[in-house]
């Protein structure tokens, strides 16, 4: 079904016809309506792209919270982040979008009606009645001469009905007042027709004005559907979503499964020896030797331990065969480098723009965090995943 289809049936009407006029002056109230129809569709609009931009964060800072909680450690932990990170650049769009359809298309439309259409004091527009009594002054003669020749033509109808039904018995005088009917009839038949370019040549005038109306009014919505479509184009936002899209990978090129399992390692101590118990005579049960090789009043008894060797795991490789180990060495401070842009999310944490070298103060903790300071100064957290130490 096309658009004019679908589009509000008018009803047909013949501008030429008594009153076919007003169908002009309808045409002002509905535009008008128009005018309040569009702003209430674009400020609808907005507020869904503002409400998808705001359940989009509450999500992202939901989850984030969780994994935060959850044992994820080490790179794989900052990729969790930085997955999450890649709803930003779409946060962003949709919280731009909200704001222009409200700047542009709802405040033009509102503007637009309010320069157009001038509200009287006791309801209706100015507009309305300008053209409302143009009408009614273009009207009026034409009105009084069609009224004379209608109240005419009845006249000598009536005349007529009269003589038929009367036939060989009228008067001359009779006959006299049916003819002088007649030639009234046509004399005013006469004056409608030498009036008639007149008249029409007025009504064309003000339909003329009536039209300008409506031209101003199909101009501002092809400009306001322009802005519309611009605004809501993604096309135009292919560079943010390509910077998605980066995120998403970096965050994946950042995990390092052979780092992660020797982070875990450390963070369970399993390159400790295995402490063996000796042989304790029976007197030594009051101060029996824990595992850990320390008896119960904190003297040290001498053990046999066994050295844990090595699993044997192999470093993860990228697919050019480099060895990817990018994690820190064991000293509490290091000169590293920003792999990442980090936004801080709450208090305490560090703002990094990649490539910035500083300082890392501490090695990651149970959630993956380091501290660290920058040149001028600045103190916080960031994530370990998010820097790497600066190669001498």
């Amino acid at each position: 079904m096309s658009v004019k289809e679908k589009s509000k049936e008018v009803q047909p009407v013949n501008f030429w016809d008594k009153d076919g006029f007003k169908a002009d002056l309808e045409r002002i109230n509905g535009d008008i309506e128009h005018a309040a129809l569009f702003a209430k569709c674009f400020q609808e609009r907005s507020v869904i792209e503002a409400e998808y931009a705001k359940k989009l964060t509450k999500w992202r800072d939901n989850y984030s919270a969780q994994f935060k909680k959850t044992t994820l450690y080490g790179t794989h932990q900052g990729a969790c982040e930085q997955i999450l990170e890649t709803t930003q650049p779409v946060i962003r769009i949709h919280e731009h979008m909200s704001r222009a359809l409200v700047n542009q298309c709802v405040t033009e439309t509102n503007e637009w009606k309010k320069n157009t259409y001038k509200p009287k004091v006791f309801g209706g527009y100015k507009e309305y009645e300008d053209l409302d009594k143009e009408y009614a002054k273009a009207q009026k003669k034409w009105n009084k001469i069609n009224d004379k020749l209608t109240a005419q033509k009845k006249q000598f109808h009536k005349l007529v009905s009269l003589q038929k039904t009367t036939e060989g018995l009228e008067s001359e005088a009779k006959k006299a007042d049916l003819k002088m009917s007649e030639e009234k009839y046509r004399n005013l038949l006469v004056e409608v027709e030498q009036m008639a370019p007149i008249h029409v040549a007025e009504m064309k005038r003000v339909h003329n004005r009536s039209q300008t109306y409506a031209q101003k009014k199909i101009e501002f919505l092809a400009s306001l559907f322009r802005d519309y479509v611009g605004i809501t184009d993604l096309s135009k936002y292919d560079q943010k979503l390509a910077e998605q899209t980066r995120i998403g990978n970096d965050a994946i090129n950042s995990i390092d499964i052979a780092a992660d399992l020797e982070t875990w390692n450390v963070k369970v101590n399993f390159e400790k020896d295995l402490v063996l118990p000796d042989f304790e005579p029976e007197e030594s049960k009051h101060a029996a030797v824990n595992m850990n090789g320390n008896n119960n009043n904190g003297t040290i008894r001498s053990t046999k331990s066994i050295k844990i060797e090595d699993p044997g795991i192999e470093p993860v490789r990228k697919s050019s065969g480099e060895v990817r180990r990018e994690s820190f060495d064991g000293s509490s401070t290091q000169k590293v480098y920003a792999l990442y842009d980090y936004e801080p999310k709450s208090e305490g944490e560090l703002e990094l723009t990649a490539g910035m070298e500083f300082v890392k103060l501490s090695n990651a903790d149970e959630q993956g965090w380091c501290e660290g300071v920058t040149a001028d100064g600045r103190k916080g957290h960031f994530p370990s995943t998010y820097a790497s130490p600066v190669v001498p």
